[in-house]
């Protein structure tokens, strides 16, 4: 008989908020954010420059994808990019923050700890029958 040990599932995962296809509403929005600003970046270059619109479409799909990636990608698994990022500029945009502690200090002038260590003398390892023979 096997024993069966029921774990507890990551509810964020297995029930996700579904809007359209499996992605929430905030996916959603900025899938369709791009979309739109991607079309808009192709027929801009394509009036403003002249360029053909097949060249033009590659100009959007590169705006298109960055805004998709933002809105859809999770920091392992979890934290949405934008979260991240305020949270990065919040903590000063990952400067070490240096403390001394006073206490801490008086120890290192201190004179350095030290113990006169033997040397461990080698083991001699016996002989095995098999090896006697």
């Amino acid at each position: 008989m096997a024993n069966n040990i029921k774990i507890n599932k990551d509810f964020k995962v297995l029930y996700k908020d579904d809007f359209f296809k499996g992605f929430s509403l905030k996916e959603t929005a900025y899938i369709a954010l791009g979309f739109l600003l991607g079309g808009g970046v192709a027929v801009g270059l394509h009036f403003l420059t002249g360029l053909e619109i097949k060249i033009t479409v590659y100009f959007g799909i590169a705006v298109a994808a960055v805004i998709i990636f933002l809105g859809c990608y999770l920091y392992k698994g979890f934290l949405p990019l934008s979260t991240l990022l305020e949270r990065y500029l919040e903590l000063g945009g990952g400067r070490r923050i240096t403390y001394k502690n006073p206490d801490l200090m008086s120890l290192v002038k201190r004179e350095p700890f030290s113990m006169d260590i033997k040397p461990v003398p080698k083991k001699k390892h016996k002989k095995n029958k098999r090896e006697e023979a």
